[in-house]
This record gives structure tokens, C-alpha cells and sequence, in this order.
């Protein structure tokens, strides 16, 4: 985030017909940008861009090594050590045990999509 600051002690414009007068440097306040100091951002809730199919997510989890197949549209990993599957509303549950496996498997899900 960042905020705009002048310099009022140059803030002098004059009129609006003098708006337009090439003026550089004689008096005239340049608007800088300043960043916010890190205490003041606030965050904000990350957002998922993009629609994934968990077929292709299958082909990524093969290139990247890890064994993968579907069973009643769930989506099982190193011999169903970690489950990924679309709920109802058609976000991506991922489900196993916390393990190496299962960060790899997170990382490469994330990486499929744009966060922002």
C-alpha cells in the first residue's frame, strides 16, 4: 500500500490557469509516493485464479514423481496416503497425513493457480 504525499511548504499552484505552465523545479510541489509502514497494511484473504481439473492435476503429480489414480472421482496419491477431491461447492479439499508427501502434493496444487 502507499500514500501520496506534498510537501505543503511548495504547495503553491496558483491558479488553475497556471496548472498547465511547464513550472519544473520553481517552487512547485512534485506528489511523491511514500510507502506505508508494514504495521499499517492490512491483509487481505487470498484468492485461487484458476479452475483446476483434477485430470491434469493427475498428469502434474506423475511428471513430479508421485503416484496417482482416481477412485470415485477422488483423486489418491502414494497409495491413498493423501486424498484430493472437489466438494460440492467445487473448491479442492486435500486430505492425508501431514507428511513430505503431503507438502509436495500441496505445494504442486498451489502452484497451479495464480494467488493473489
Amino acid at each position: 500500500m502507499v500514500t501520496m504525499s506534498i510537501d505543503e511548504s511548495k504547495a503553491d499552484l496558483g491558479t488553475d490557469k497556471d496548472i498547465n505552465h511547464p513550472r519544473f523545479g520553481d517552487g512547485i510541489a512534485i506528489p511523491t509516493l511514500e510507502p506505508v509502514p508494514p504495521h499499517l497494511v492490512e491483509g487481505h484473504q487470498m484468492v485461487f485464479v484458476n479452475e483446476l481439473k483434477l485430470s491434469d492435476f493427475k498428469q502434474v503429480l506423475l511428471r513430479a514423481g508421485i503416484h496417482a489414480e482416481f477412485s470415485g472421482g477422488i483423486l489418491y496419491c502414494n497409495a491413498g496416503l493423501i486424498a484430493v477431491r472437489r466438494n460440492e461447492a467445487g473448491r479442492i479439499n486435500l486430505e492425508g497425513c501431514i507428511c513430505d508427501d503431503y507438502y509436495r502434493v500441496r505445494e504442486l496444487l498451489y502452484e497451479q493457480y495464480a494467488i493473489v
